[in-house]
């Protein structure tokens, strides 16, 4: 069996598995690259989540696989809008695989590391989405920063509250969340010194 033979058959295997799988988080079916505006927002969204499959010339309804003419022109053509048009830089991964003589066009997203991304757009607005379930969702404002807050090297609980005081802390609550973990502390610091007096006794 010659290299080029295998290379199909694992490309017609990958293709045949990808097509078992229904659209959602991770994967988005395209019959076709127009408009290719959905192909950036669903790389934005993967980009900001995490990461996908776009599989373009398979039907979203029935799975029916159309075919791609001219698909190393379009690979490129894609390729160069999402480099492009999303901020911070998206680097995709675009691969032409072929169906038994048919040509299908599998883009992959990675889940970014500078998030969150977004379109450049014309009036300077920047379009951040995120993906929720087999859809693309403009992001609102408190998932942008939600994204933001991913990329700082604090967690939730060690960030700085403004305008706070002492006076807005529950010391009586604080007390009681405190003494269970003195206990749980006090219970095997007893097992400790427990172990400690049985090895004593048995010279372990």
């Amino acid at each position: 069996m010659t290299s080029d033979l295998i290379q199909s058959k694992v490309q017609s295997m990958m293709i045949e598995e990808i097509l078992k799988q229904q659209e959602g988080k991770n994967l988005e079916f395209k019959e076709n690259a127009k408009p290719l505006e959905k192909i950036l927002n669903t790389a934005v969204a993967f980009s900001n989540t995490a990461g996908g499959r776009i599989v373009i010339s398979i039907e979203d309804k029935t799975l029916k696989i159309i075919g791609v003419e001219n698909a190393h022109k379009l690979e490129e053509s894609i390729s160069t809008a999402i480099t492009d048009a999303i901020a911070p830089q998206v680097v995709p991964n675009i691969e032409i695989l072929n169906w038994h003589g048919i040509n299908i066009l599998l883009i992959e997203i990675f889940p970014g590391s500078q998030r969150p991304y977004y379109i450049k757009s014309k009036d300077d607005q920047q379009l951040t989405y995120v993906r929720i379930g087999s859809t693309n969702r403009l992001a609102a404002s408190f998932m942008i920063e939600s994204l933001r807050r991913t990329q700082l090297p604090t967690t939730f609980d060690e960030e700085v509250i403004p305008h706070s005081s002492f006076s807005d802390l529950d010391f009586t609550l604080a007390c009681d969340v405190f003494s269970h973990i003195k206990k749980i502390i006090n219970f095997f610091g007893f097992l400790s010194l427990s172990f400690q007096s049985i090895s004593k006794c048995f010279q372990l």
